[in-house]
């Protein structure tokens, strides 16, 4: 070792050293026991020069074990201070919580998971104080000053701004209505609520047609429009998911449209129309003849063919209200009778039609949609 007794001796030393600095200390209380441990322990060497004692590396080791003490007590005294700031700032929020929100709080949109208020605290904070703010952890945050002014300076300024690398969207977050109390006064007559818009609420019985087909963008306006020339049409709702919905003042009034509107052309697309079945059924004709449109279904069709090549096929059985084929290898053929799909099937299943197969056709009655849920739950009781 080369360190004097000046320089701090190090922490760790060889068993040689050790030894020596052992010896050393015994030949200034006893020489005789000194010499009898040099003999034990075979030492060949002697400590060099202004080598440190073990007065030394006590001190040095007391030092150090102050030092450590010191540093430890420095980590427990901010552990304290972050812990009393924490619980001010859970206070403060406890406060701010009590106290109406409204146009103080920021919605903020486009935010990673792991953002936090530190990445923009510099930026946000020269407009106002900052009572609070939360990553939900979904892309959105929350912030929310302590005035209305300085929420709305703030979004004005950094709204559709760039933030750690992400343009940031901001407006006013809406806040929850407070929760009803007791009244302290008479309490005044609320308005009756209004329905939600575009909301199907009249169901009557043999006037609601359900018209499948709908494209999902058509107007409730342009089907009212097209639907009205066949009688009053009270209520018109497209759900937005490829049907809709039409009632219509008097079943006499709804048979009329469907009979006419049935597998034709309606804003722009093919439809079929029946009878809203949680609104029961209308008469198909004003004699009061009741006719259920049946479904074939048709397999090996060309993904090239026409639905007119199909109808044409078709349409010698019976009459057909409806054809859809969506280009997989398959079509639905609606007849308006179940004797003509019958015939339909009987004549046409395993024939060759050039026009629109290559293959010998599978054709047989469609399985309807409430049967199918039928069967899946039966078979599910059976497994059980």
């Amino acid at each position: 070792f080369t360190s004097t007794r000046d320089k701090t001796a190090p922490t760790k030393m060889e068993s040689e050293y050790a030894n020596c600095l052992v010896y050393e200390y015994l030949t200034s209380v006893n020489k005789k026991i000194a010499k009898m441990f040099k003999k034990h322990k075979r030492l060949t060497e002697e400590l060099p020069p202004c080598s440190p004692t073990i007065a030394d590396v006590v001190k040095h080791f007391k030092d150090t074990a102050t030092t450590d003490h010191d540093e430890s007590s420095d980590l427990k005294n901010k552990d304290r201070k972050r812990k009393r700031n924490d619980s001010e700032s859970e206070e403060k929020a406890a406060i701010s919580s009590l106290v109406s929100t409204e146009g103080r709080k920021i919605f903020l949109k486009n935010l990673g998971k792991k953002f936090v208020y530190e990445d923009f605290k510099e930026k946000v904070e020269k407009f106002g104080e900052v009572s609070k703010f939360l990553n939900s952890g979904r892309g959105y945050c929350f912030l929310t000053f302590s005035t209305a002014e300085a929420a709305a300076a703030c979004i004005a300024a950094l709204n559709n701004t760039k933030v750690a690398g992400k343009t940031l969207q901001m407006n006013i977050a809406k806040e929850k209505p407070a929760p009803a109390t007791e009244p302290t006064t008479a309490p005044t007559p609320t308005p009756a609520p209004t329905p939600a818009k575009d909301t199907f609420t009249k169901r009557v019985e043999g006037c609601t047609l359900f018209v499948n087909g709908v494209k999902q963008k058509t107007p409730n306006s342009s089907l009212k429009t097209v639907f009205e020339k066949h009688g009053n049409v009270t209520e018109c709702l497209n759900a937005g998911k490829g049907y809709a919905f039409v009632t219509f003042s008097t079943p006499d009034e709804a048979s009329t449209a469907m009979e006419a509107l049935n597998g034709t052309d309606v804003c722009g697309t093919n439809v079929s129309i029946e009878v809203s079945q949680k609104g029961g059924k209308a008469l198909a004709t004003k004699k009061e003849v009741a006719h259920e449109t049946v479904r074939l279904f048709v397999n090996n069709v060309n993904k090239d063919a026409s639905k007119d090549d199909l109808k044409s096929v078709f349409s010698a059985h019976g009459t057909v209200t409806d054809v859809q084929h969506y280009g997989k290898g398959f079509a639905f053929v609606s007849f308006a009778s179940a004797g003509s799909a019958q015939a339909a099937v009987k004549a046409l299943n395993g024939q060759i039609w050039p026009k629109f197969c290559v293959k010998e056709i599978e054709c047989n009655i469609a399985n309807v949609q409430k049967g199918r849920k039928r069967r899946k739950k039966s078979s599910k009781t059976a497994a059980e």
